[in-house]
């Protein structure tokens, strides 16, 4: 199929909501369940849209790790769109412009077309954070987006007067074919992409826009959103990013003190969510040194798995805060007596979270820190391994609260969200059992980047 669905049927959808408001909500639903079947069906290969060259003209591209990007996003906006589209029914037209803008970051070739999807999807992202009800925390989303905007646009400019091109490939080939130094720019789209990945010290807004995040803000913030811009940010570094000492220096200090002061963060922290967001800066940072070394078939799987059990985490704790009246540990002391189904799923998305065996969280983990070791570069491994131990205390711990002690609180969720959960529990275990996630690990790295 053609890839243009991705980001047409949604556009499309978006103005027929306006205009039929009374069933935007079920619209929504099934755009939303339309475009996961088609990511599944997408043609490999390039789709140009303006009828010129590549060089020329914007295009979308479609490989393997194109293809995974797809079904992990698509899929995840399902499920979130799927446990709460009547509630948040009068969003329907923003959450689809979410839909096509993420899937047109996932496809686009052009570096400037990813700007203009990075504006659109920002610009929803606002609009939808305001359901919080916390809008100095919006604010703050905004400033510092635009922040980061404005860096990835000045890189760009650079770089485009540097190679006269903004197709991703071509930019790769005069990058390769010329010796002039490219860091100034490749550091300021860094930059610009690193406020959506959450790498320190870009990362203000995340801590605002998650705490007071709902159950639709919240898996849709801390998974969907967080996986399309690390997968943006692995394919683009693949095109600009050439290694030189300084530069990877500079970028190797900037995610490894992400890495030690997420975890940090996450041991000291006394709420839920806190723990959780803090811990997704440090496997953003793991997945951005995956990028910058080449190892792109783990840090896709990475992405993914990361992204699932966020979606897991985030959903269950949204709901608890929802109808507790807050995520405070000590106040939700032995929460899961009375929620054993719910325990189980939170368990085992942390358990796959630390990197356990029989999840599909170790060997993922295991993938990353042997691709390191292969290379010689001991630092990184040995930063993930000691901020493990770290991880391991303080997500013991926080079960160890939510299973044990005295609360009668019941907590009451859809079927649809149940059925979700199990489906993706039952995932972690099993993949993490076989032999697949190795096997997909090692097909992604067989891609040429440079071609199609």
């Amino acid at each position: 199929m053609n890839p243009i669905l991705l980001v047409v049927i949604p556009l499309i959808a978006a103005f027929l909501s306006i205009l039929i408001k009374k069933y935007a909500h079920i619209l929504l639903l099934l755009t939303s369940l339309a475009v996961t079947i088609i990511s599944l069906f997408v043609t490999q290969g390039i789709t140009n849209i303006g009828g010129d060259t590549p060089v020329y003209s914007i295009y979308f591209v479609v490989n393997s790790f194109t293809e995974l990007s797809l079904l992990v996003v698509n899929g995840l906006l399902l499920f979130i769109y799927a446990t709460n589209y009547v509630k948040f029914q009068k969003f329907a037209p923003v959450l689809l412009v979410i839909l096509a803008g993420l899937n047109g970051l996932l496809l686009t070739a052009d570096l400037f077309n990813l700007f203009v999807f990075m504006e659109i999807v920002a610009i929803a992202g606002y609009i939808i954070t305001a359901t919080q009800n916390a809008p100095s925390k919006t604010f703050s989303y905004l400033v510092q987006g635009s922040i980061g905007s404005t860096f990835y646009l000045l890189g760009l400019i650079i770089l485009y007067n540097m190679t006269g091109t903004l197709s991703m490939h071509d930019v790769a080939s005069q990058i390769q074919a010329s010796n002039n130094s490219v860091s100034i720019p490749v550091l300021m789209m860094v930059i610009g992409l690193g406020v959506e990945i959450k790498i320190l010290p870009l990362n203000n807004w995340v801590k605002g826009i998650l705490e007071t995040s709902n159950t639709l803000t919240g898996p849709l913030i801390a998974s969907a959103y967080s996986a399309t811009f690390l997968f943006v940010f692995t394919r683009v570094i693949q095109y600009i990013y050439i290694p030189s000492s300084t530069l990877t220096t500079i970028l190797l200090v900037i995610f490894v003190a992400s890495i030690v002061a997420g975890e940090a963060m996450a041991y000291d922290s006394k709420r839920v969510k806190h723990i959780l967001l803090f811990s997704s800066i440090a496997q953003s940072a793991i997945v951005a040194l995956l990028a910058i070394y080449g190892f792109v078939g783990v840090a896709a799987v990475f992405i993914s798995v990361v992204a699932i059990t966020k979606f897991i985490l985030f959903a269950i704790t949204n709901h608890i805060e929802e109808q507790a009246q807050t995520d405070d540990i000590e106040k939700l002391e032995g929460i899961f007596k009375q929620n054993i189904l719910l325990g189980v799923f939170f368990t085992v998305s942390v358990l796959s979270m630390l990197g356990l065996p029989l999840f599909v969280g170790f060997i993922v983990k295991m993938n990353a820190m042997m691709s390191f070791f292969e290379t010689g570069q001991y630092i990184i491994p040995v930063a993930i391994l000691l901020t493990t131990i770290i991880e391991a205390i303080y997500l013991i711990k926080l079960l160890g609260v939510l299973w044990y002690g005295q609360n009668d609180l019941k907590i009451k969720l859809c079927h649809a969200l149940y059925v979700i959960l199990s489906i993706l529990v039952i995932s972690l275990i099993v993949f993490g059992l076989t032999s697949n996630v190795s096997d997909l690990i090692d097909k992604i790295n067989l891609i040429d980047w440079m071609e199609v």
